[in-house]
């Protein structure tokens, strides 16, 4: 099986994209927030390979199957992460490879679902503590 190395010119001009944190003759490394990115503007309708375009990164340098697989890697990253908070659980302890920011979001709305819950306890509590009063 060929590998697809890429040249000292390719290497550098990837280097030089504010969305790649790491790159060597055979893989790329990308930013936390271009993870992230991605997977916002696919789920507004954007395909990776448009997405890939709009940050700078030549889609004929970096090839289709490259794309394809590291979007389908971020998305179901991201779907199994937000499966996981609606059954309840945490993924705190996950190393989430789309970002730190979508962990945080995912944790805050976890967080937020809580609170909601708490509240309904607490004015269920106050409710019942003004019908013994009474």
């Amino acid at each position: 099986m060929k590998k697809n190395n890429f040249t000292p010119e390719e290497i550098q001009v990837l280097k030089d994209n504010p969305n790649v944190l790491r790159v060597s003759d055979s893989r790329i490394t990308y930013t936390r927030a271009f993870k992230v990115h991605l997977v916002d503007e696919y789920r507004k309708g954007k395909t990776p390979t448009q997405v890939f375009r709009e940050a700078g990164f030549d889609t004929r340098v970096l090839g289709s199957k490259r794309i394809e697989r590291a979007a389908a890697n971020w998305k179901e990253t991201y779907e199994r992460n937000i499966l996981r908070l609606e059954m309840g659980e945490s993924i705190v302890q996950e190393k989430v490879r789309i970002g730190k920011d979508e962990e945080y979001q995912l944790m805050l709305a976890k967080m937020m679902k809580e609170m909601e819950a708490l509240k309904e306890q607490i004015s269920m509590l106050s409710a019942r503590l003004e019908i013994e009063r009474d």
